[in-house]
């Protein structure tokens, strides 16, 4: 009766280390599943984040509209990001930088861009939000003051009225 009451102790033992194995097993798997989930949607907050960034360089330098970006993305076109120049790939100078078509694919991600005046003269707050297509949960909100004007204007070294005064404070021993 003895052997047969060890083999039912130690049949219980395995069955609950089997059933302790089981439960941590899919708590590890579900640990990891979240994990993973996490780092993908971090992974396109900072893409989302890079589309916000570069859709504020354009604007900022006047290269395109808030209006003009509003709306799907296009997917980025390596080939056609620079047109060749002769036998050369690239640009030789800064003055010779040609920007190539987009892709006609989506990006997967849109932006919605607005645009509100500032306390500050010749400056307005622009608001960019990138979203992403598949999955509108995951964003990316940018808000930068930006000069705004029909065309980009190249003043290099020259001051203008924010400059200058940003200058008198400073110095003063104020913050501008």
């Amino acid at each position: 009766m003895t052997t047969r009451r060890a083999r039912a102790v130690l049949l219980l033992e395995v069955l609950v280390s089997l059933a302790i194995l089981v439960t941590m097993s899919m708590a590890i798997g579900a640990v990891v599943r979240d994990t993973s989930g996490r780092l993908i949607r971090s992974g396109f907050r900072v893409e989302g984040e890079d589309q916000a960034r570069s859709a504020l360089a354009q604007i900022e330098a006047g290269i395109a509209t808030p209006e003009s970006l509003s709306g799907p993305v296009p997917a980025w076109d390596r080939e056609g990001a620079l047109i060749e120049l002769g036998d050369e790939i690239g640009p030789r100078s800064s003055d010779e930088i040609g920007l190539g078509q987009g892709s006609d694919e989506p990006s997967g991600w849109s932006l919605e861009i607005e645009t509100q005046p500032s306390p500050f003269d010749g400056l307005t707050l622009v608001s960019v939000r990138a979203v992403r297509d598949d999955d509108p949960a995951v964003s990316a909100v940018l808000h930068q003051l930006v000069r705004l004007g029909s065309e980009g204007a190249d003043g290099v070294g020259e001051l203008d009225e924010i400059t200058e005064r940003a200058g008198e404070g400073a110095g003063r021993g104020r913050r501008p």
